[in-house]
C-alpha cells in the first residue's frame, strides 16, 4: 500500500514545482513602465503615416499579449546586482527601421528615454531629423553601444557624462562645432565614430590621447584643421585611425607613433606637408597605409615595402618622387597599390611582379616608358590604372584574355594600331577607358558582347567606320565615348535610353 503514496507524493510535487513556476513567470518579463515606453514609440512611430501598420516597421510582436524581451529588436538580461530574477531591456536595435523617404523628427525617441536600463542604442540608418535629445540620453547613465544618424545642431555635453560609454557612433549626422575637450571624460570609450558630418571643425584635440582604451578612432569627412596631436598617435591601443577628408596641415610629426598595435592609418585627402615619418617603420602590425592627395614630398623610403603585415598602400597625388635606379626586393605582401604621380620614370618597374597577391595597380600621371609589360597581364590582376604615362607600342590580344580584369584604364599614352579582334574576351570588364591615344581601324564588334561593360571611353583616338557595334539594350552599359574620332556611321536604333552617349 506504500507505492501509491509515494506516486501521490510525487504528483503533488510535481503540481507544486508547476504552480510555482507559473507564479514565478511574471518576474521574466520587462518591467510594465519599460513595455509601456515601447509601445508609446511604436504608436508615435505609426502617426507618422496615415496608412502603415507594424508590420511596415518590422514590429509585428510589439504588442500587449507578450513580454517585450520576447520582441523584436529588443534584448534583455537580468541586472548583475540582482536578487531575483526579474529581467530589464538592455538593448534596442532600431537600425533601418524606417524606410526610405521617412523623415521623423528625433522627438519621436522621447518615449525610449524613459527605458535607463539601456547599455544600447541602435537608431542609425534611419534618417531621424533634428537635434540630439540631450536631457534624454543624460538620463541614460548605463550606455554602452551608441548609434546615431542625422542628428544636427553640435555634440550636447550630456553625453559626456554618460560614463560607462565605450562605443560611440554618431557618423553621417550634421553636427557642427568643435569637439569639446569633455570627450577626455569618458575614460571607457574603445571606438568613436564622428564621420561624414561635414561641419565638424576645430583642431583634432590633444585631449583624445587621454582615451587610453581607444581602439578605434573615425574623424573622416569633416572640417577639422591644424596638426595631427601627438597624443593620438601615441595611443598604445589603437588599431584605426581614419582622419581622411579633413583639412589637417603641417607635418605628420617625427619622434612620436608608440601605437604598435595600429593596423589601418589613413589620413588621405587632407594638406599634410613634409616627408613620409621614418617611425612609422616600426609599425609592423600596419596593413592599411593611405597617404593620398595630400602636399607631401621627399622620396618614397624603400622600407615602406619591407613592412610585412602591409596590404594595401596609398601614395598617389602627392609631390614624391621615386628613386628609379633602386633594386628592392619587396617582403610586404601587398594587394593594392598605388603611386600615382609619383615620378616613377622609364620601364614599368620589374619588382612589381614579385608582388604575387597584387589584385590593384594605380600607376598613372608618371614618366612611364615602353611597351604594356607581358609579365603585368601575367599577373591577373582586377585593375590596372596607368593613365597619363608616355606608354606606347600596340594593345595585344592577351591584354583582354585576363580573366579576372574589372576596369583597365590606359587614356593618355601613346598605343597606337587596331583594337584588337577579340577585346571582348574580358567578360568581367566594367571599366574601358582608352581615350587620348592613337588607336586606329574599325571598332571590334566583340567589344558589345562584354556582359558587364559599363563604361566605355574610347575619345580622341582615330577610330574609323561607319558601322558601329550593336550593343545589348538590356546590358548594363551607361556610359559611351567616341567623340573627336573619325567615325562616321550612324548610331544604332538598338541603343538604351539610359546610356549617355557622346559622338
Amino acid at each position: 500500500m506504500a507505492k501509491p503514496s509515494l506516486l501521490l507524493s510525487f504528483f503533488i510535487i510535481i503540481i507544486f514545482f508547476f504552480f510555482l513556476l507559473c507564479f514565478s513567470c511574471p518576474r521574466f518579463s520587462c518591467p510594465q513602465h519599460q513595455k509601456q515606453a515601447l509601445l508609446q514609440f511604436k504608436s508615435s512611430i505609426l502617426a507618422t503615416g496615415s496608412s502603415l501598420d507594424s508590420s511596415t516597421f518590422g514590429l509585428p510582436s510589439w504588442n500587449l499579449n507578450s513580454s517585450c524581451c520576447a520582441w523584436e529588436r529588443v534584448t534583455c538580461k537580468s541586472p548583475s546586482n540582482s536578487t531575483h530574477s526579474r529581467v530589464v531591456i538592455i538593448g534596442l536595435n532600431l537600425s533601418y527601421l524606417f524606410r526610405e523617404g521617412m523623415l521623423p523628427s528625433s522627438t519621436i525617441l522621447e518615449p525610449l528615454f524613459r527605458i535607463r536600463s539601456f547599455m544600447l542604442l541602435d537608431i542609425s540608418n534611419n534618417n531621424i531629423q533634428g537635434r540630439i535629445p540631450a536631457v534624454g540620453f543624460s538620463n541614460l547613465t548605463k550606455l554602452v553601444h551608441l548609434e546615431n544618424d542625422n542628428l544636427n545642431e553640435s555634440i550636447p555635453p550630456q553625453l559626456f557624462h554618460l560614463q560607462h560609454l565605450q562605443y560611440l557612433d554618431l557618423s553621417n549626422n550634421f553636427l557642427h562645432g568643435s569637439l569639446s575637450p569633455e570627450v577626455a571624460s569618458l575614460k571607457n570609450l574603445r571606438i568613436v565614430k564622428l564621420s561624414y558630418n561635414h561641419f565638424l571643425n576645430g583642431k583634432i584635440l590633444e585631449e583624445i590621447g587621454n582615451l587610453t582604451k581607444l581602439k578605434h578612432l573615425s574623424l573622416q569627412g569633416n572640417k577639422f584643421s591644424g596638426g595631427i596631436p601627438a597624443s593620438v598617435l601615441n595611443l598604445k591601443e589603437l588599431e584605426v585611425s581614419d582622419l581622411s577628408r579633413n583639412d589637417l596641415s603641417m607635418e605628420i610629426l617625427a619622434g612620436i607613433g608608440n601605437s604598435s598595435n595600429i593596423f589601418c592609418l589613413s589620413l588621405r585627402n587632407n594638406k599634410l606637408t613634409g616627408g613620409i615619418p621614418w617611425w612609422m617603420e616600426k609599425l609592423r602590425k600596419l596593413e592599411i597605409l593611405d597617404l593620398e592627395n595630400n602636399s607631401l614630398t621627399g622620396e618614397i623610403p624603400s622600407w615602406l615595402f619591407d613592412l610585412n603585415s602591409l596590404k594595401d598602400l596609398f601614395l598617389g597625388g602627392n609631390h614624391l618622387s621615386w628613386n628609379n635606379s633602386l633594386k628592392i626586393a619587396p617582403k610586404s605582401m601587398l594587394h593594392q597599390l598605388s603611386m600615382k604621380s609619383c615620378g616613377l620614370a622609364g620601364e614599368i618597374p620589374h619588382w612589381i611582379s614579385t608582388l604575387k597577391r597584387l589584385v590593384s595597380l594605380v600607376l598613372s600621371e608618371n614618366q612611364l616608358q615602353g611597351e604594356f609589360p607581358q609579365w603585368l597581364v601575367e599577373m591577373k590582376l582586377l585593375g590596372e590604372i596607368l593613365s597619363d604615362d608616355e606608354l606606347t607600342g600596340s594593345l595585344s590580344t592577351c591584354l583582354f584574355s585576363q580573366s579576372r580584369l574589372l576596369m583597365l584604364a590606359l587614356s593618355r599614352n601613346h598605343f597606337f594600331g587596331e583594337l584588337p579582334e577579340k577585346s571582348g574576351d574580358a567578360k568581367e570588364l566594367r571599366i574601358l577607358m582608352l581615350a587620348g591615344n592613337n588607336l586606329a581601324g574599325l571598332i571590334p564588334p566583340s567589344i558589345s558582347q562584354i556582359p558587364e561593360l559599363l563604361w566605355l571611353d574610347l575619345f580622341g583616338n582615330k577610330l574609323s567606320g561607319n558601322t558601329f557595334p550593336a550593343f545589348d539594350p538590356q546590358g548594363r552599359l551607361t556610359y559611351i565615348d567616341f567623340s573627336s574620332s573619325e567615325f562616321s556611321g550612324e548610331l544604332p536604333t538598338t541603343f538604351s535610353r539610359e546610356i549617355k552617349i557622346l559622338a
